[in-house]
């Protein structure tokens, strides 16, 4: 880098910005300084082109746990710290959360280790929970367990 470091860049940053650094060099002595800022990897020069597709696979898997992260922490806030409950259920489904109205909701079918949720507005999806486990998220005044042979 011409005008400054990586370390330079780092402290550059505003506030509170939280990178998934990956740092390339061809100097080994800088990597303890380097995860002493967070880097994510450091890789040396020549670059194994497996390590660095294995970097970027972390740093991709980071940033998909970070926007979960702050799914779930906007639902918390909307939902106990705002004026008043909105009443959202953050649901896992296979690439982080889906946001559900438990009004929406028609009913919730076991699929194994898993919950088939049925909405009025929407397909049907699949989360990442049990009936059981399903049922302690609901409102209980919305949700009533029902023997398996309803159909």
């Amino acid at each position: 880098m011409p005008v400054m470091n990586g370390f330079d860049f780092i402290q550059a940053l505003s506030k509170p910005v939280v990178p998934h650094i990956i740092f390339v060099s061809a100097y080994s002595e800088f990597a303890i300084k380097a995860f002493k800022v967070s880097a994510l990897d450091y890789l040396l020069k020549p670059i194994d082109p497996a390590e660095l597709k294995d970097a970027v696979q972390r740093a991709l898997s980071k940033s998909r746990e970070t926007a979960d992260q702050n799914i779930l922490l906007k639902n918390f806030i909307d939902n106990y710290l705002a004026d008043g409950p909105k009443g959202k259920i953050a649901m896992p489904v296979n690439d982080g959360y889906h946001l559900v109205d438990p009004n929406h909701v028609i009913y919730c079918r076991a699929d194994g280790a898993y919950t088939a949720v049925v909405l009025d507005n929407e397909k049907s999806f699949l989360i990442s929970r049990t009936l059981g486990r399903t049922q302690e998220l609901m409102p209980p005044e919305l949700f009533e367990r029902i023997h398996q042979s309803y159909r």
